[in-house]
């Protein structure tokens, strides 16, 4: 069953291993495999600042334990 909500810093390693799956999976991406060099560290930094932002938001589909896709607003 899929569940939808808010990104948490805690995602940030689960969050970083979809990206990095997408950018295997999809030649229409920013990033292709292996050149996003973020790490959990700044992923973790940057879901806070976009949680405390009043114009953006992130929120990940999970399927059971595991991230399965990402919708972000940014403002």
């Amino acid at each position: 069953m899929l569940n939808y909500r808010l990104i948490h810093p805690t995602d940030a390693e689960a969050f970083l291993s979809l990206l990095s799956d997408i950018e295997h999976d999809s030649p229409y991406v920013l990033y292709k495999p292996g050149e996003r060099k973020t790490t959990i560290a700044k992923q973790m930094e940057e879901i806070e600042e976009i949680r405390k932002a009043k114009n953006s938001q992130m929120w990940v589909v999970e399927d059971g334990d595991q991230l399965v896709g990402w919708l972000g607003a940014f403002g």
